[in-house]
């Protein structure tokens, strides 16, 4: 009993492992938050590197007058020559371009729930199922997250390999969730910020993205 305690230990001490996030902060800022120069993504034996891409701004308008910041984002690829920027190609061109990060600094002291709810906004906007599936247990790992304080920083990675789809989730602790799905599972997440747009200032944040 102690040996089969010991291996299941063992065993879960790799799974943990397994996938690390390194974001390395260059001398660029906004603000007083320092911006990605590079990132890591080490799963299991292998090894990308994630060069920087663009950033942004999400604005939200509050009662529908007057727009606040709630976080930056900053995009980074293993391979941003592949991205094709532009509204209609961005999305279907990911998976060549992946991994795939997006670094989220949030701009103010926000319910993770909040940001949860917000994303559910995004994906049925975009005809993506929210209540079932992977994408239920993405959005159920985020929503328990408590809260995001201002200047904390959370990640989303995107990446296939062969039909499998993967999105590994680093909280601000740097802890990381992984969620495999269908090869489908990373576009239909960054449908929030590169498919169609819930509101107008997601859409100029799209715009600054695909600069």
């Amino acid at each position: 009993m102690k040996l089969l305690m010991t291996l299941v230990i063992a065993a879960f001490a790799v799974t943990a492992q397994a996938q690390t996030l390194t974001t390395t902060v260059g001398d660029k800022k906004y603000d007083t938050y320092g911006l990605a120069s590079g990132a890591e993504l080490k799963v299991d034996s292998t090894t990308s590197a994630l060069k920087p891409v663009s950033h942004g701004i999400r604005k939200k308008k509050v009662f529908a007058l007057v727009p606040v910041k709630v976080y930056y984002a900053e995009l980074l690829a293993a391979k941003p020559e592949a991205l094709v920027k532009s509204d209609d190609g961005i999305l279907s061109s990911l998976k060549a371009a992946g991994p795939v990060q997006l670094r989220l600094t949030m701009l103010r002291d926000l319910p993770a729930k909040k940001i949860s709810d917000s994303f559910v906004d995004a994906l049925k906007a975009n005809d993506v199922a929210v209540d079932e599936g992977d994408m239920k247990t993405v959005l159920g790992h985020i929503s328990t997250m408590s809260e995001f304080k201002q200047g904390e920083i959370f990640s989303i990675v995107g990446s296939t390999s062969g039909d499998k789809g993967f999105l590994y989730l680093q909280k601000p602790s740097g802890e990381m969730i992984t969620v495999a799905g269908s090869a489908k599972l990373p576009e239909q997440m960054f449908s929030i910020w590169f498919g169609k747009p819930v509101d107008d200032k997601l859409a100029d944040l799209k715009k600054e993205l695909l600069k």
